[in-house]
């Protein structure tokens, strides 16, 4: 057997990873999948962004028609006759399926009226399939006229029902959008009521739960032959993707969905929210997302630990963006990029995005006419009024939930820390390529940092990272900034110091320039962004986690990210901690039910612990073999939770 991504040698925090190539070789093979059943493309039937499309197409026109020496298929090819254009862990499943359809004739002798019904069924099927091709031409003319200032390149071709091309071949339809009209059209198809009279006795309570069973087996074949001839169409990438994404549902935790029937609100689209989104969705649960943003604008490049990096790869992280950690030096990703990554991932399995949409507070339970029985959340522009199970606050230091919520967050960290941001666009020139990236600190090559002082730059660290942007953050003193003018006025908070009015931009620019020189990194066009800001006073939560009781509902709140524990830039902990408090506190959501309010808050409580004490340099808590890791709190740490009587 092929060992898969779950079989392979151990890999340790801190070492190299193995290449996250690797991840695209699964075993179809294995009885493990082979025993799981289908359930990715159930979810696949919501909100698929144009976005995703455009750039998944785009990124892919050239390599899906080069893939027929290694045996992978093209845009090109056929789909195979019967099951063969279906994966392998699809096929027991329309076997299992096809057995049912062949046993039929025993379920037609005990219940005749149910052929007519079954032949009406079908006939209603195909009048919806009718439905589906019309929405689809006119969904795919709508597109094109939405992104009709786009360039050609880039341009969703609308379908025209009359013209030859359209009639002999579909290839022109959106996929995506295709599975997600037909997983709705097969729902339709098998949500006819088949009630029976309360007064009627045991026999034909049993003779119609198996009449119901095998027109739900039925329908569900059906739906699955029009999904096999879509997969067919799918070029080499996107299968991987739905490869990787089947490898993670079928895992034992995710299966046994413990999160089903739990409603989330997550208070911010950044990357720790939408991993929390996501983790939430694969667990089972319903999420809401609310983000007061319009786009994603955010170039700050973020150090990821390799079992980031790794768990980022198996949700299909290189498929959406091939050049994802290519860098030989350090595992990077601008904030942009990650959060595209997460987006189109969180909306292929079923998370509902509200954009432009800032969060107002909560909504307790009321007993008058007025409000609502149950927890809500208040927004602006209001979303639809719902029930949640629990929040979770992303927000970074955008805070208007933890005071709700009873929960309190304090400067903990007063120590002046100023920082200057600069980045520009990378051309890819050769003599770009030619530079490396580094991290000089006052403790690791701080040689480098004596030689800029003697060309009159006196930094405390500096981080050269380059993706799309070449970005250079860096800390520089304040007698620095004074003597060479980038401040007016040497005001003694630090806040005061950076703010607008007090900087001088040209002398801010030059500062940025000299230091670029110093490096050698060629710089083709302007700088993007310059900033000096202040990040001297951190804040953190004292306790992770909340549970509220009014009128006899509860509403369980989570901090996750900068909104739980800001970390300072250069340590490059901050997306770690992020993505581990973002899965205990989903862990925690699924757990509600099976363990006691107390038990849920103590366990949190150690995590957060650990993650206060976690560093660069201080992973004594951290299982060392990040294969295992889960959104189990116990595959990761080390520490021993407590239990509680």
């Amino acid at each position: 057997m092929i060992p898969t991504a779950t079989h392979r040698q151990d890999v340790y925090i801190g070492e190299g990873l193995v290449d996250t190539d690797e991840l695209d070789d699964f075993d179809e093979g294995d009885d493990h999948y082979n025993k799981s059943s289908r359930k990715v493309l159930d979810y696949l039937a919501i909100d698929v962004a144009e976005r995703y499309l455009d750039d998944i197409y785009r990124e892919d026109e050239a390599g899906d028609n080069t893939d027929s020496d290694d045996g992978s298929l093209s845009n090109d090819e056929a789909p195979n006759a019967g099951n063969q254009g279906l994966p392998a862990i699809w096929r027991p499943a329309i076997m299992k399926l096809n057995e049912e359809e062949a046993s039929s004739n025993q379920f037609d002798q005990k219940a005749p009226k149910e052929t007519d019904r079954k032949k009406k069924t079908r006939t209603d099927k195909e009048l919806a399939w009718q439905k589906v091709r019309q929405c689809l031409i006119e969904e795919e003319h709508q597109a094109a006229l939405r992104h009709d200032h786009r360039s050609p390149y880039n341009r969703i071709k609308p379908v025209d029902e009359s013209s030859p091309s359209s009639q002999v071949s579909d290839d022109s339809y959106d996929t995506v959008k295709l599975l997600d009209y037909l997983a709705q059209s097969s729902s339709d198809g098998s949500a006819y009521s088949r009630s029976v009279s309360s007064h009627g006795d045991i026999d034909s309570v049993a003779e119609a739960s198996l009449v119901e069973s095998r027109v739900s087996l039925t329908d569900s074949a059906d739906a699955l032959k029009p999904r096999t001839a879509v997969y067919g169409k799918l070029g080499f990438r996107h299968k991987q993707l739905f490869k990787l994404l089947d490898t993670r549902f079928n895992l034992d935790v995710y299966r046994r969905r413990p999160a089903a029937r739990k409603r989330v609100c997550i208070i911010g689209a950044g990357p720790v929210g939408l991993r929390a989104a996501v983790e939430t969705v694969l667990l089972g649960g319903q999420v809401v997302v609310l983000e007061k943003r319009a786009n994603f604008i955010r170039e700050n490049m973020l150090h990821l630990w390799p079992w980031v990096v790794q768990d980022l790869a198996s949700l299909g992280a290189k498929i959406f963006f091939s050049h994802f950690c290519k860098s030989k030096m350090y595992f990077h990703v601008s904030t942009r990029q990650l959060q595209v990554i997460l987006l189109k991932v969180a909306l292929l399995v079923g998370v509902t995005v509200h954009t432009s949409t800032e969060f107002q507070s909560l909504v307790p339970p009321s007993l008058n006419g007025n409000g609502n029985a149950f927890y809500s959340v208040a927004t602006q522009p209001q979303i639809p009024v719902t029930e949640f199970t629990a929040v979770l606050g992303a927000s970074g230091t955008n805070d208007k939930l933890s005071k709700g919520a009873g929960i309190n967050r304090f400067v903990f960290s007063r120590k002046e820390a100023l920082g200057v941001v600069c980045y520009f666009p990378n051309l890819g020139t050769t003599e770009e390529t030619k530079v490396k990236e580094f991290s000089w600190t006052a403790n690791l090559k701080s040689y480098m940092l004596d030689k800029m002082r003697k060309v009159g730059l006196d930094l405390e660290n500096i981080v050269y990272y380059r993706g799309e942007m070449h970005y250079l953050v860096m800390t520089p003193k304040r007698q620095n900034l004074l003597d060479r003018q980038v401040v007016k006025v040497n005001h003694h908070s630090p806040k005061d110091l950076v703010v607008k009015e007090n900087v001088n931009q040209s002398a801010l620019h030059e500062f940025a320039r000299c230091v670029v020189d110093f490096a050698g990194i060629p710089r083709r066009s302007e700088f993007t962004r310059v900033n000096l800001f202040d990040f001297s006073a951190r804040t953190r939560a004292d306790k992770a986690a909340n549970v509220l009781t009014s009128h006899g509902k509860k509403l369980y709140v989570g901090l996750i990210g900068d909104l739980l524990l800001e970390p300072l830039w250069h340590e490059g902990v901050g997306t770690c901690r992020g993505f581990l408090g973002a899965l205990d506190s989903v862990w925690m959501v699924a757990q509600i039910g099976k363990k006691s309010d107390e038990q849920l808050l103590a366990d949190r409580e150690v995590a957060y612990r650990v993650m206060q004490r976690l560093a660069g340099h201080r992973r004594d808590d951290m299982q060392k073999n990040v294969r295992k890791y889960t959104v189990d709190p116990r595959s990761r740490y080390t520490v021993t939770f407590p239990q509680l009587h």
